[in-house]
């Protein structure tokens, strides 16, 4: 009790002025009259004010601390001021005895790197507008118009447009060279890969349905299918309809591979729908400069025909058709070796005719004269003679010649 006595005596001898009108108090050793803008006006040259010192455990053991309420925190060695309210505290930072350089709003002169931040497990939010617009987690995750989580895996950058734009990320740049965006997945595992994927709203990390992904795997990538391999590339889609084209008018959809030279193209769609393989001006829907293989049916007019029938033409713009071949008077004389046969029939039909067509000289596929001549002649004499076409001992080369060993035999023609 007389400790207390004493106290207050001293206050007394400092020139204690309160001001019973005005309600504020100044405490002074002039005696001077407290500010009136002060409810509390303590003045000294030679001593500080001691704030109430508590760690963090005990500052948030506080019962409904007001708002304004500060405290200087021993675990943060910071002073903490209650910027929320009593029922939903929010401690803040107003300086720190670690760093005498606070961080100004018009920039910082600094000689070394300096940190900005928390010094405790918590986020970093930053408002504008009194606002929140980004924050960075605790656990270093970025959200920028969302809340960033540290989940299982949570985005390192999330950015979230909203309902105001259909912008979320724009990149640009001023090169005289390719800009380009690029994802790279440093580890070379054995399933790795490189991936950009855009889902729909129904699609999740989960289902696995509704996305477009385009990659690439690494070097050492042993998974197997058709996406498999090491460096394979892919784009595909898991969604409906997958539409890949030009939508310029009067261009064309170009395929290519072993380079990017003009050379190395291998098919193209033109704008008129017309498909080309092996040539870049395509005349017809489809335009093969080329040999064709076929492993099944060739299928005009969605008909394969039956064994034995000849393709016959329809005229233009029109399928050709499979027709049943007649042989008339044509039979297998031999291994390989065909014979038209003497009578009144046609060979290939009515009113069609066989024509052997005349060269002058020693020509693939077709008769010399001199053999023309020797051949025309036994027919218009009626020999009853067998004129051959034979083999001259040259590639693709063949002659006349005329035998009587089967003199009673009906003349004929043997290919």
């Amino acid at each position: 009790m007389k400790k207390r006595i004493l106290i207050l005596l001293l206050l007394l001898q400092m020139a204690v002025v309160s001001n019973l009108f005005s309600q504020n108090v100044g405490i002074n050793a002039t005696g001077s009259m407290p500010d009136t803008s002060a409810i509390l006006d303590v003045s000294s040259t030679s001593k500080g004010f001691l704030l109430p010192r508590m760690t963090t455990e005990q500052q948030n053991a506080i019962i409904l601390p007001a708002t304004g309420l500060a405290i200087f925190n021993t675990t943060l060695n910071t002073v903490q001021v209650n910027t929320g309210n009593p029922l939903s505290p929010s401690w803040s930072t107003l300086t720190t005895n670690t760093n005498t350089n606070a961080w100004s709003i018009g920039g910082n002169n600094v000689n070394s790197v300096q940190n900005f931040g928390t010094t405790g497990n918590f986020d970093l939010p930053f408002i504008t507008n009194n606002t929140e617009k980004m924050r960075l987690s605790a656990g270093g995750n970025l959200g920028i118009g969302n809340t960033a989580s540290d989940g299982d895996n949570a985005a390192k950058l999330l950015a979230d447009a909203g309902t105001s734009s259909y912008n979320v990320i724009s990149g640009k740049g001023d090169l005289n060279n390719y800009l380009q965006l690029n994802i790279k997945n440093i580890n070379p595992g054995s399933t790795a890969s490189s991936d950009i994927v855009a889902t729909n709203d129904a699609g999740t990390d989960v289902n696995g349905l509704n996305y477009v992904n385009m990659g690439i795997n690494s070097s050492n990538n042993i998974t197997t299918g058709i996406l498999g391999g090491a460096n394979t590339g892919y784009l595909y889609s898991t969604g409906s309809d997958f539409s890949i084209g030009n939508a310029s008018a009067n261009k064309n959809l170009l395929l290519f591979t072993g380079g990017i030279d003009a050379s190395n193209e291998r098919m193209r769609i033109d704008n008129d729908g017309n498909i080309g393989i092996a040539t870049v001006s395509p005349s017809e829907k489809l335009d093969v400069d080329g040999n064709i293989k076929f492993s099944g049916a060739f299928m005009p007019g969605n008909s394969a025909g039956s064994a034995g029938n000849i393709l016959i033409s329809n005229g233009a713009n029109a399928a050709p058709k499979w027709t049943a071949f007649a042989t008339g008077n044509i039979a297998e004389t031999g291994s390989g070796v065909l014979s038209i046969a003497g009578g009144t029939g046609s060979v290939l039909g009515n009113g069609v005719s066989v024509q052997v067509k005349q060269a002058s000289a020693n020509q693939s596929g077709y008769l010399s004269s001199d053999d023309w001549n020797i051949f025309n002649n036994k027919l218009n004499a009626g020999n009853s003679s067998t004129t051959v076409v034979e083999s001259f001992g040259k590639t693709d080369n063949f002659g006349i010649k005329s035998s009587l060993t089967n003199p009673t035999s009906t003349p004929m023609l043997a290919i």
